[in-house]
């Protein structure tokens, strides 16, 4: 039985390695991966934006300078949205025929829309985390306000929570990494390099395309 995007994202949030790399590898999709994404993008704004414009109107904020706030948000949401997703889907796709070019150079079998796959995963991944993260914040400066806490008290909370966001890349990146070798069969470590390399190929030919873009335009 096919699975649906949200229950290969449940069970990569529930259970990593146990349950979430294996049915992804067995029934997941480039498709359902972007789908996964497009979603998960919606509940980070949700989580990120609009929650703490609510918890405003609750706090006594007036409810005409929510409702503006609310729509600039979610206008210039969409905006974004779209424009994230355009950008991405040429960033991913760029990186993953990186990635299979550098494998197919060690005889290891695999093609771009494998590794794409599993970059779509990992994006959708990592907004679940990071929306959280986002209303794990809402929470606490509810509660520094409601609590009246000090700015200090404020400023060591997120510190705590800016570092948090960054394990959370590094975690992210770790279940990728292991994504990716069980999905082309391959160790970890072999999966690790290769992505690292390319990675450092991506970031050249942008900063290539970049430079040579903006001497032009001065030119």
């Amino acid at each position: 039985m096919e699975t649906k995007w949200y229950s290969d994202i449940w069970a990569l949030v529930i259970a990593p390695f146990k349950r979430g790399i294996p049915q992804i590898v067995e029934q997941g999709s480039c498709h359902k991966g972007f789908i996964a994404t497009l979603m998960t993008f919606l509940l980070y704004i949700f989580c990120s934006q609009i929650i703490p414009l609510i918890c405003d109107a609750f706090l006594g904020v007036p409810l005409g300078e929510v409702g503006s706030e609310l729509g600039t948000v979610v206008g210039q949401g969409l905006f974004s949205i779209t424009l994230g997703i355009v950008l991405l889907y040429f960033i991913l796709a760029l990186y993953s025929v990186i990635f299979s070019w550098i494998a197919g150079k060690f005889n290891i079998e695999t093609t771009y829309e494998t590794v794409l796959t599993v970059c779509w995963y990992e994006m959708a991944y990592g907004q679940i985390l990071k929306s959280v993260l986002a209303i794990w914040q809402t929470i606490f400066l509810l509660l520094c306000i409601v609590l009246n806490l000090s700015n200090y008290v404020r400023y060591i909370g997120l510190v705590v929570l800016a570092y948090s966001l960054y394990a959370v890349i590094l975690w992210c990146f770790w279940v990728s990494v292991s994504l990716l070798s069980r999905q082309i069969n391959i160790s970890r470590l072999t999966a690790l390099g290769i992505a690292i390399l390319a990675f450092l190929i991506l970031v050249a030919i942008i900063w290539g395309a970049g430079f040579l873009l903006l001497k032009g335009i001065h030119a």
